[in-house]
C-alpha cells in the first residue's frame, strides 16, 4: 500500500479496517515528567500538546479508542502509588472533549507501573474486539519492580492478543534496553518524533482513505497583532472543528509551540512563546488537515522581577514578591545547574510573594523564574547564611516521660537516635509548637534529640540521659463486678486497662481509661468474677507499672412485680451499680441494646418502666455499664405480660 504523507491527522481520512478494533492510549503522569527536552520544553507539556492534537485529529466515527493514565493521583512514594493507574475515558466510540479534558488535567505526579498498566490494559478490551492496540507513551523505565515481558507472556496465555506499542519518550539507554522484547519500541526525543511515532502506531490497524485537499471551509481568526512573551491571549474565531497553534514561521505541522482545540471553547486561549518575535498564527480543520487561516503574531519581549532578601539564614523560610507572568521558581547551586533539579522550588499560583526553603548549606545561590513553556524569564542571587537553630533539652529525663522543648530556628522536624540509629517512635514537627512536645524513650541510657529542617538537614542536636521509670499506681485488692473505681497514679502520659491473666496484646484491654482525663483514673470492672491483671501503659506503649486486682461476685438484685397488666407503668426497685434496667424478650441476644424499655441508674431508684402492648412472657434485665469499662448483664427476673 502506497503510504501518505504522515502527519498528525491521518485518522481523520482513515476508516476501520474492521468494525472491532480498540486502540488504548496510555498516558505515563509520573513525576519525572517535569524533566525538560532540549528545547526547555517540560516534558508532561509537550507530550500533553502533541497528544492533545493527536486526539483532536481523530475520525469522529467507526475507531474505539480508550485513555488510560497512570501516575497522576498518588505521589511516588505514597502508598497505592504503584497501582495508580486508572482508565479515564473507555473504549467505547471516540469521546474527543472527555479525553482531550483528561489529558490536561493530568497531574504529573507518581510513579511508573508500566507492567501494572499493561495487565489492566488488557482487562480493559471488550472479549469480541478483533484488533487491540495498546499505544503506551513514557519518559522512564517500570518503577514498580513489574515484569513487561510476564505481562506479555500472560496476556497471551489468556487469549488476550495484544499489539503493545510502546513509544518512549527522551529515554536514557537503560530504560531502552529495559523494553527489548516487549511489543514494538520506538524511542522519540523531541515533540515532533513522538507525534511522528503515534500516527505510525495506529497505521496497521487502519486503512488510509484519499484525503479531502479542497479546503474549502470557510474560517476566520480574530487575534492581537502582538501578544506578550509567556503571557496569555485570547483569539476568537468562526469555522469547522480543529485547532489553532502558534508556530515558528514556516514551521511544519509538528512545530506547534502552543495549541488549543475548538472544542474547549471560543474564544481560544493560548499562552504565547517564551521569545520574543514573528510566529504565524494557524487554524487547522480536523477534517481536511487544511490550514484555513494563517496569520503573523509578533511576540514582545515580556519583563519579570524577583525581589530576594539580602540573605537568609539556612533552612529558613522566606518571602519572594515577584512581577511576570504564571511560571515556577527554583534555586539551584550555580548557573551550571540543570534545570530540572532544583534544591527547593515553588509555583506562581500558590500565591505571590511565592515562598521559598532556603537550602540547608551556606552559600551563594541562583534563583530562576521560569515562564509555563519552561523558558527562562530573570535570574537573582541568593546568600544563604549558617543556620543559627538551637534546641534546649534537659540533661535526664525519666522513662516515658513527655517534656518540653524550646527551639529556635525553621520549620522542620524533631526525632531521637540511639547510638546513630534512628528510634521507630513518632517525630514531632515544630508546626505544633514552640516549645515541641517531646516524649522520652521509655529505656533507660543515652539518647540524642536531632533538629532536621524540610531540606532533610540536620541542623541541631542535643544529648540526653533517660532515667528509671518511678511511675507507680494504686489498685484497690477487690471490687465488685461491673462497678467503677478510682484508681491514683503517678508517672507521665499514658493509658491504663484491665487484662483477662495471660493477655499481653496492650489493645485487649476489658476496660481503659488515659492519663489525661484525671487523677485519679476511672475504670470500670470487668462483669466476670476472678483475677486480672491492671497496667500503666506510657506513649510509647511500654508498661510503666502494673497490679493486680480481683473481681469480686455481683450483688446486684431486682425487686420488681413477677405479673404486670398490658401498657401498664410499674416500678422496680434494684440495688446495684451504674447502668441499665429494661424489659427484654426472652430470645433476645445478651446486648443491652436489644431492650424493648429502658430506664438508666442514674434516672432515679425504683426504675419507672412501661410494660409492652403485647401479652406474653419476657425479661427484666439489669445490665452493669462501668465508666471507662464494657456492659454486662448482671442479674435477670422474668416477667408475665397479661
Amino acid at each position: 500500500m502506497k503510504r501518505l504523507l504522515i502527519n498528525l491527522f491521518l485518522l481523520a481520512c482513515l476508516s476501520l479496517a474492521s468494525a472491532q478494533t480498540y486502540v488504548e492510549l496510555i498516558l505515563d503522569a509520573s513525576g519525572s515528567m517535569w524533566n525538560t527536552l532540549d528545547d526547555g520544553r517540560y516534558r508532561i507539556i509537550a507530550a500533553k500538546d502533541v497528544l492533545s492534537q493527536f486526539i483532536g485529529g481523530l475520525a469522529d466515527d467507526g475507531l474505539n479508542v480508550g485513555l488510560r493514565i497512570y501516575g497522576s493521583q498518588t505521589d511516588a512514594l505514597e502508598e497505592g502509588a504503584c497501582q495508580d493507574s486508572s482508565l479515564f475515558v473507555p473504549l467505547s466510540g471516540i469521546d474527543k472533549s472527555a479525553m482531550l479534558q483528561q489529558v490536561q488535567d493530568a497531574d504529573a505526579r507518581g510513579a511508573t507501573p508500566i507492567a501494572y498498566s499493561l495487565l489492566e490494559a488488557g482487562n480493559d478490551f471488550p472479549a469480541d474486539a478483533q484488533k487491540r492496540l495498546i499505544v503506551l507513551v513514557t519518559d522512564g523505565e517500570e518503577s514498580c519492580g513489574g515484569n513487561l515481558k510476564a505481562v506479555a507472556e500472560d496476556l497471551k496465555a489468556r487469549g488476550i492478543e495484544v499489539d503493545i506499542r510502546i513509544i518512549g519518550f527522551d529515554l536514557d539507554e537503560k530504560a531502552i534496553k529495559s523494553f527489548e522484547g516487549v511489543g514494538t519500541f520506538e524511542n522519540a526525543t523531541s515533540a515532533e518524533a513522538l507525534a511522528r511515532a503515534l500516527t505510525t502506531a495506529l497505521e496497521d490497524v487502519v486503512e488510509e482513505e484519499a484525503a479531502d485537499t479542497s479546503c474549502e471551509e470557510e474560517a476566520s481568526l480574530s487575534a492581537p497583532e502582538s501578544a506578550l512573551a509567556s503571557y496569555p491571549f485570547e483569539v476568537a474565531f468562526s469555522g469547522p472543528e480543529g485547532f489553532i497553534s502558534i508556530h515558528p514561521v514556516d514551521g511544519d505541522e509538528f512545530s506547534a509551540l502552543a495549541t488549543f482545540f475548538t472544542l474547549w471553547g471560543n474564544p481560544a486561549e493560548l499562552t504565547a512563546p517564551s521569545e520574543a518575535g514573528t510566529y504565524e498564527l494557524r487554524y487547522t480543520s480536523t477534517l481536511s488537515r487544511c490550514v484555513l487561516v494563517k496569520t503573523d503574531l509578533f511576540i514582545e519581549a515580556s519583563t519579570a522581577h524577583l525581589s530576594l532578601p539580602e540573605s537568609v539564614e539556612a533552612g529558613f523560610k522566606f518571602q519572594m514578591p515577584f512581577e511576570g507572568p504564571e511560571g515556577s521558581f527554583g534555586i539551584y547551586p550555580d548557573s551550571s545547574a540543570s534545570k530540572d533539579n532544583p534544591l527547593t522550588y515553588s509555583y506562581s499560583i500558590w500565591g505571590n510573594p511565592a515562598e521559598m526553603t532556603a537550602p540547608s548549606q551556606t552559600g551563594n545561590y541562583e534563583v530562576r523564574y521560569y515562564d509555563v513553556n519552561g523558558g527562562l524569564l530573570t535570574t537573582s542571587s541568593l546568600n544563604v547564611t549558617e543556620s543559627q537553630a538551637q534546641i534546649t533539652v534537659p540533661p535526664r529525663i525519666e522513662a516515658g516521660f513527655t517534656f518540653d522543648m524550646p527551639f529556635n530556628g525553621p520549620e522542620g522536624l524533631f526525632t531521637i537516635y540511639q547510638n546513630g540509629n534512628q528510634l521507630d517512635i513518632p517525630n514531632v514537627y515544630t508546626l505544633w509548637g514552640n516549645p515541641a512536645r517531646i516524649q522520652a524513650p521509655s529505656e533507660t541510657g543515652s539518647y540524642e534529640l536531632y533538629y532536621v529542617d524540610n531540606n532533610g538537614t540536620t541542623i541541631a542536636r542535643a544529648s540526653f540521659e533517660v532515667t528509671a521509670s518511678t511511675a507507680s499506681i494504686t489498685v484497690p485488692e477487690t471490687v465488685e463486678a461491673g462497678y467503677s473505681f478510682d484508681m491514683p497514679y503517678a508517672g507521665p502520659e499514658g493509658q491504663f486497662g484491665i487484662y483477662r491473666q495471660g493477655v499481653t496484646d496492650k489493645n485487649d484491654a476489658l476496660a481503659y481509661s488515659y492519663t489525661v482525663w484525671g487523677n485519679p483514673t476511672q475504670l470500670g470492672a470487668p462483669i466476670e468474677q476472678g483475677s486480672y491483671d491492671v497496667r500503666y501503659y506510657d506513649a510509647n506503649g511500654t508498661i510503666l507499672a502494673s497490679g493486680s486486682i480481683t473481681v469480686t461476685p455481683s450483688l446486684a438484685s431486682l425487686n420488681g412485680p413477677n405479673e404486670v397488666n398490658a401498657n401498664s407503668r410499674f416500678q422496680v426497685p434494684f440495688n446495684g451499680p451504674e447502668g441499665l434496667i429494661g424489659i427484654f424478650q426472652v430470645s433476645a441476644p445478651d446486648d443491652v441494646n436489644a431492650s424493648l424499655v429502658s430506664h438508666y441508674v442514674v434516672w432515679g431508684n425504683p426504675a419507672e418502666l412501661t410494660a409492652p402492648a403485647q401479652a406474653g412472657t419476657y425479661e427484666i434485665r439489669y445490665y452493669a455499664m462501668p465508666v471507662n469499662g464494657q456492659a454486662g448483664m448482671l442479674v435477670s427476673a422474668p416477667l408475665i405480660v397479661k
